[in-house]
């Protein structure tokens, strides 16, 4: 049997340095996996309803102070489907300048709002990224691509 004269190293992780306020009984983020993308946010409390606005509303118990040069980033967990819920600024920008709770919400795709999150549960998804500033250069003319103008389906059979 040949053996491969590779060697294997492993991947060195950065670890991005992250301020967080904990409200009383909050969770710190955690990831569900060693390999996650993203952290598992908690509800706090049981949602409010905004019954003018339409949606529910979780607290997270959660402030962060992201370093300038990231923002993070709230998408919902596949279980969202277990509940009919659909999340309501999916994904959910979050500025490095922004120091307020995490909050949450969703609207519900049935009219019954029994079946919610309960306090404890992971309502949702944090993934860091890096903010890479960008230079936009006005020109009167694009390269060309095969593709050209075509969107919303256009590479679809």
């Amino acid at each position: 049997m040949a053996t491969s004269s590779r060697t294997t190293t492993k991947w060195q992780s950065i670890m991005l340095p992250i301020k967080i306020k904990l409200a009383p009984g909050a969770v710190v983020p955690f990831k569900g996996t060693e390999h996650a993308a993203g952290y598992d946010l908690t509800a706090l409390e049981l949602p409010t309803y905004n019954s003018e606005a339409g949606y529910l509303e979780y607290r997270t118990g959660i402030s962060l102070e992201i370093p300038p040069g990231y923002y993070g980033v709230l998408v919902p967990r596949s279980s969202i489907s277990k509940y009919h819920l659909i999340f309501c600024n999916a994904p959910a920008i979050i500025d490095s300048d922004y120091r307020g709770e995490l909050l949450v919400r969703f609207r519900k795709g049935v009219e019954h709002y029994d079946n919610v999150y309960q306090p404890g549960d992971k309502i949702c998804q944090l993934i860091i990224r890096q903010n890479i500033p960008v230079d936009f250069i006005p020109v009167e003319q694009l390269t060309a691509t095969t593709r050209g103008e075509g969107g919303f389906g256009s590479t679809g059979e």
